[in-house]
């Protein structure tokens, strides 16, 4: 058995990336994007980011986020923000990963900010967002 990742097709992965939009909006609630000052996306989240229906599109084979409100999301709570939680509709959680801002390359961006402190009481943004 090969120890190497299989190398799959530019419409592998377009057709792969469709299907995580389509498990992300299953459920009664939008997807959502939690942001952890812990780096194991554990505690409190500084802010709950919630995607658009459908969450987003396919650009290049990945699935690129859409926030529901372009303004942003109210953060709760003030820290940097260090990892985040992708979770569907229905609260099961589909991936976790890194964070930082745009000019970094985190799993999941924040827009508006050099680095990532958030700070309460102010809207969050999520930055260009591409994962798969």
């Amino acid at each position: 058995m090969s120890t190497s990742p299989l190398e799959i097709t530019p419409e592998h992965k377009a057709a792969r990336s469709a299907g995580s939009i389509a498990f992300a909006d299953q459920g009664p609630s939008n997807s959502t994007i939690l942001l952890f000052a812990s780096t194991d996306g554990t505690g409190t989240p500084l802010v709950t980011i919630k995607l658009a229906k459908p969450c987003g599109t396919v650009v290049a084979g990945s699935v690129v986020f859409a926030q529901d409100d372009p303004a942003g999301d109210m953060i709760l709570i003030s820290g940097a923000a260090l990892s985040g939680l992708w979770v569907n509709g229905a609260g099961v959680v589909m991936g976790r990963g890194m964070v930082t801002d745009e000019a970094g390359d985190g799993h999941f961006k924040v827009r508006g900010t050099t680095g990532t402190m958030l700070y309460a009481g102010a809207s969050a943004q999520l930055g260009v967002t591409a994962v798969g």
